[in-house]
């Protein structure tokens, strides 16, 4: 899987997709199983609770969202050549 790749995927729904449905996108397009459940830990307003959650969750999270910070002012392919528009993601028009 590559930027373009993910890109021209976008690029055919031009009402663009859901972070999770590109994300599900790179998974599978990698040969993995995006549905895949594995024993984990999620914060809820008690405190840690274990759950079943998505074996690859975060999966090419750096690549698509990487947030510039105090040490890192890398920005994803979703915030450089897309535009979120309401819950969902559009290639910018050129």
């Amino acid at each position: 899987m590559n930027t373009e790749q993910v890109i021209a995927h976008i690029a055919k729904h031009p009402a663009g997709l859901k972070f999770s449905e590109i994300q599900r996108f790179v998974v599978e397009g990698n040969g993995l199983d995006y549905d895949e459940k594995v024993k984990g830990y999620v914060w809820t307003n008690t405190g840690m609770k274990e759950t079943m959650v998505r074996r690859y969750r975060g999966y090419w999270c750096t690549n698509l969202i990487a947030s510039p910070g105090p040490y890192n002012d890398r920005k994803g392919i979703l915030h450089t050549m897309c535009d979120k528009v309401g819950n969902r993601y559009v290639v910018k028009a050129n």
